[in-house]
């Protein structure tokens, strides 16, 4: 193969200018690519996830200093026999870290994924520690299966003890969004309150009214004074947001892929003269269709490498160091899928120009030039 790299230099070589423009083309549409790729990606995830937990049977719950609207509420969540779930976040160890309490409720009512470790065990002492989870950025701090003390700017926040990273970094919102993205989140299971959450950045409740029949139609005076607020609404609401966050994206990969294409025709039209009379000269000392073949798609080879290789430091800058990072799955997938894309159209480009080869006018072909 090394002996045919010459040969795909002197292909390049014949259209720079053409070569450059498609290498840029193809590489502003990989990065594009990813990017929309992570949000359907994630789209998706936060969607199934949402069905899977019965998330539109859930309510939140109003908080109020009226402590006899407090006393109505609490009242109604017993008799209606849902079940209370409660979230109360304080900082973590840094400004970006939120640490979120989930009560027991809530770990059996949403349906959370790990992608290392194990899920928090209820009925185990953990020594005197908080047991918790952890997102990808976190866990590399705190390792799984390691105990931690954690100190925020208001001092001692105790010690903590990592039993699994969350899958994909989504975690339930308590903010009316469903599943959301972060990459630096820990969330706790306090079963003995022994963390002091007196500076609390929130406290909410919510319940879920799965199989409980027409839950709705007999609390519709809570639901219209807002004392019980259909998840649904909220979820639907920040899905509209969430579709046209990604559409910039969709339209500027969209784009690039149809200047890709231009831009392809364009360097097969420019560069076919070039390539026929070189593989007329080929057939005429004896080269094999296999042999041409080779060239050719060691050029196209070429073209999707260049690119793809360049990148991979852009899309790494994109997902550590940029706002879109911190709220969009980058990974791996959207990469590949990308740069299979662009490899496949210049493959379809490279085998039509082998398969036009004919040896009976090969010398025809020669002679033109």
């Amino acid at each position: 193969m090394k002996r045919y790299f010459p040969l795909v230099i002197d292909r390049l070589r014949n259209n720079t200018v053409l070569s450059i423009i498609l290498c840029i083309q193809f590489l502003i549409m990989i990065c594009c690519a990813v990017i929309c790729f992570g949000e359907l990606e994630i789209t998706r995830l936060k969607h199934k996830m949402y069905e899977e937990s019965h998330l539109s049977e859930f309510y939140y719950v109003a908080m109020t200093d009226d402590e006899e609207s407090a006393e109505k509420i609490n009242k109604a969540i017993e008799q209606s026999g849902a079940e209370l779930m409660t979230f109360d976040t304080i900082n973590g160890y840094d400004s970006f870290t939120d640490i979120a309490f989930y009560s027991r409720s809530v770990f059996d009512n949403v349906d959370i994924h790990l992608s290392k470790g194990e899920m928090i065990d209820f009925n185990k002492d953990y020594n005197g520690s908080v047991p918790c989870l952890v997102s990808s950025e976190v866990s590399k701090k705190y390792k799984v299966g390691g105990t931690y003390t954690i100190d925020n700017e208001y001092g001692r926040v105790g010690c903590f003890y990592v039993c699994g990273t969350v899958k994909n970094d989504l975690f339930l919102s308590e903010a009316y969004s469903g599943f959301y993205y972060d990459t630096t989140r820990i969330i706790a299971y306090d079963k003995n309150n022994i963390i002091d959450k007196t500076n609390s950045l929130g406290h909410f409740e919510m319940i879920n009214t799965q199989g409980i029949d027409d839950f709705e139609e007999s609390y519709s005076a809570f639901i219209d004074n807002l004392y019980f607020q259909p998840y649904d609404y909220y979820y639907k609401s920040f899905q509209k947001l969430e579709e046209e966050k990604i559409m910039p994206f969709v339209v500027l990969a969209v784009t690039f892929f149809g200047l890709s294409l231009t831009g392809l025709v364009s360097y097969s039209v420019v560069s076919a003269r070039f390539t026929k009379r070189q593989n007329g000269i080929f057939c005429l000392c004896g080269a094999k269709i296999r042999t041409i073949a080779a060239i050719s798609f060691m050029t196209v080879f070429t073209l999707v490498l260049i690119p793809a290789v360049v990148s991979v430091p852009i899309i790494l800058k994109i997902k550590t160091d940029t706002d879109i990072g911190e709220t969009t799955l980058i990974n791996a997938n959207g990469y590949f899928l990308s740069v299979a894309i662009c490899a496949a159209v210049l493959a379809v480009s490279a085998a039509v120009s082998v398969a036009q080869i004919n040896r009976k006018r090969i010398i025809e072909s020669v002679k033109d030039f």
